[in-house]
C-alpha cells in the first residue's frame, strides 16, 4: 500500500529532476530546452504515467539494474520497448505490451544505455538541423532583396555569416546572427531616412597629418576603444603616435592600455570549463601590468611587438586581454567553415570575458588614479558600437569614444558603406591622413547608428612591410 502511494507522486515529479540534472551541459547552460527524443515517440515534459516511454536522461542503468530514476527495483512498470531495444534484451525481460523493471546483467544493461544514448544523439541531431535550417532560412529571407548596397559589405562576410554545421554551437551562432540582422536593418532604414542620409552632420578633414588633431579632440574623454583593421605596420605607428600624443597634451596623467594583442599568461581557463560557461562562471582574471622581458615571449605577444615596446618605454602600462585557452575553444567549437575567422558568437563571448576583466581593473586602478585614461586597443569587430556585445557597449555609462584606423580606405565596419553611394567622399581612398568625425546635437546617437565617433584613414608607407602577413620575426 505504501509503494501504491508513492508511486505516483515519483512519477510525477520525475520530469523536472531528468531536467535539472540530467540533461547534458549544454542543454542546461541554454535557454531554448530541446525536445528530448524518445524510446519510441512521446514528447518531452508531458505528464508521466504507468507505460509511459522514457527519454534516454530519464533513464538510469547499472550494473545489474535497470530501473527509471528515483524508483526503487522491484517496482514492477512495464515500459513500452523499440524493436532496436528489443534486440539487446533478453527475450523474458519483456511482452508484448512492454519490457518489466528486472535485473540485468552487467553487459546487458551498457548495451541498453548505448542504444539509448544512440537513439537520443540521432534524435537530437534531427532537432538541430531542422531548427538551424529554420534560422538561416529567416536569416536569408531578411536580407533578401534589401533596398542597400550589401555585395563586398565586410559585415556580411565577416559577421554576418551563418554557420552551416549541425551543432549547439552554430545554432546558437546563427540566432544571434538573426537577431543582429534584423537590428541592423533599422539602422540601415534609420540612416537612409535622415536628412541628406547623414552625410551633411560627417565633418571631413584631410591633407595633413591629423593625429594631433584627433588627439586633442580625445584629450578630455576618460575611455577610448581603438578599433583596427589588421596587419598593418602603418596603422601600428598611427597608434603609437597617438597615443604619446596624449600623453604629452596631459604628461601627468596615467594612460592605461588594454589589448588583444597580449595574451593572458597560460592556464587561465578553469579546468572543466566550456565555451557555454566560461565567461559567467569564472572569476575575473587578476591581472598585472606587461613586463619588459615579457615583451619578447613569442607565447604572449607574437603581434606588432615594437609598438608595444615603445609604449612601454614611455611608462604606458599595457594590460592583456586575450585568453588563448578561451579563444581556442571557442575555434574548436565554431569549426573550420570561417577559415580562421572568428564567428559573431565567439567574438561576442570573448567580449564578455574581456568586459569583465576590464571593469574590475579600471576599479582597481581608479582607487589610487580615479583621472586614468583607459584605452582598449583590439579589431573593429570587439570596438564597433555596431556590433552585437561588443566593448563599448558593457561601457555606455562611461561614455567612451570609439575610433576606427584603417588604412588608404575608409573602414566599411559600419552602416554608411550600404546606405550612401559610391561617389561619397567617405568612401574614396586616400593618399594623406585623413579624419571623419560626427558634428552637432545628435553627433552620439549618429554614432552608435553608424559603428564609429571618429574614423581615421592612415596612408600606406610603401618602406613598410607588405600588409596581411604576421609576422615570422619581431621586425616591423
Amino acid at each position: 500500500m505504501r509503494k501504491m502511494f508513492w508511486l505516483p507522486l515519483l512519477l510525477s515529479v520525475m520530469p523536472l529532476c531528468a531536467q535539472k540534472n540530467l540533461l547534458p551541459a549544454a542543454g542546461r547552460a541554454a535557454s531554448w530546452k530541446p525536445s528530448i527524443p524518445m524510446v519510441r515517440g512521446e514528447t518531452w515534459g508531458k505528464p508521466m504515467a504507468a507505460g509511459r516511454i522514457l527519454s534516454a536522461p530519464e533513464i538510469q542503468i547499472s550494473s545489474g539494474l535497470f530501473s527509471p530514476v528515483g524508483m526503487t527495483s522491484d517496482t514492477q512498470l512495464l515500459l513500452p520497448v523499440s524493436e532496436e531495444a528489443k534486440t539487446l534484451l533478453p527475450q523474458n525481460s519483456w511482452t508484448s505490451r512492454g519490457f518489466k523493471l528486472k535485473p540485468l546483467s552487467g553487459t546487458q544493461a551498457t548495451q541498453l544505455q548505448n542504444e539509448l544514448r544512440r537513439r537520443f544523439q540521432e534524435r537530437q541531431n534531427i532537432l538541430l538541423k531542422q531548427k538551424n535550417q529554420a534560422v538561416k532560412q529567416q536569416i536569408n529571407e531578411l536580407w533578401k532583396n534589401v533596398p542597400f548596397k550589401i555585395e563586398g559589405w565586410a559585415l556580411m562576410y565577416e559577421v554576418y555569416r551563418p554557420l552551416e554545421q549541425n551543432t549547439w554551437f552554430a545554432l546558437q551562432n546563427n540566432k544571434m546572427i538573426l537577431q543582429a540582422s534584423q537590428k541592423m536593418l533599422e539602422k540601415l532604414h534609420w540612416l537612409e531616412q535622415r536628412p541628406l542620409q547623414g552625410k551633411n552632420e560627417l565633418e571631413a578633414l584631410s591633407g595633413y597629418d591629423l593625429i594631433a588633431r584627433l588627439a586633442e579632440q580625445l584629450a578630455d574623454e576618460k575611455m577610448i576603444f581603438l578599433g583596427e583593421e589588421h596587419y598593418f605596420p602603418n596603422i601600428h605607428h598611427a597608434v603609437e603616435r597617438l597615443l604619446l600624443s596624449l600623453q604629452q597634451l596631459n604628461p601627468q596623467r596615467k594612460i592605461v592600455l588594454f589589448t588583444e594583442f597580449v595574451d593572458l599568461p597560460s592556464g587561465s581557463l578553469p579546468p572543466g570549463k566550456t565555451w557555454q560557461t566560461y565567461y559567467r562562471q569564472a572569476p575575473a582574471n587578476q591581472q598585472l601590468p606587461i613586463k619588459k622581458e615579457e615583451l619578447d615571449n613569442r607565447d604572449r605577444v607574437d603581434y606588432a611587438p615594437n609598438l608595444f615596446k615603445k609604449l612601454w618605454q614611455h611608462n604606458i602600462e599595457i594590460y592583456p586581454l586575450e585568453d588563448r585557452e578561451l579563444h581556442q575553444t571557442l575555434m574548436q567549437a565554431q569549426g573550420t567553415e570561417l577559415q580562421g575567422a572568428a564567428s559573431l558568437l565567439a567574438v561576442a563571448l570573448r567580449n564578455k570575458s574581456w568586459a569583465r576583466t576590464l571593469e574590475a581593473k579600471m576599479k582597481e586602478i581608479r582607487q589610487t588614479d580615479p583621472g586614468t585614461l583607459f584605452v582598449v586597443y583590439a579589431g573593429m569587430g570587439h570596438t564597433s558600437w555596431i556590433i552585437p556585445s561588443s566593448l563599448p557597449k558593457f561601457f555606455v555609462p562611461e561614455n567612451p569614444a570609439v575610433v576606427e584606423i584603417s588604412s588608404e580606405f575608409t573602414s566599411d565596419w559600419n552602416t554608411l558603406y550600404p546606405v550612401w553611394t559610391e561617389n561619397s567622399p567617405y568612401l574614396a581612398s586616400y593618399s594623406e591622413y585623413s579624419l571623419f568625425f560626427w558634428v552637432g546635437k545628435e553627433s552620439r546617437l549618429l554614432a552608435k547608428q553608424t559603428g564609429f565617433d571618429y574614423a581615421l584613414v592612415v596612408p600606406f608607407n610603401k618602406t613598410d612591410p607588405a600588409p596581411y602577413e604576421r609576422y615570422d620575426s619581431f621586425e616591423e
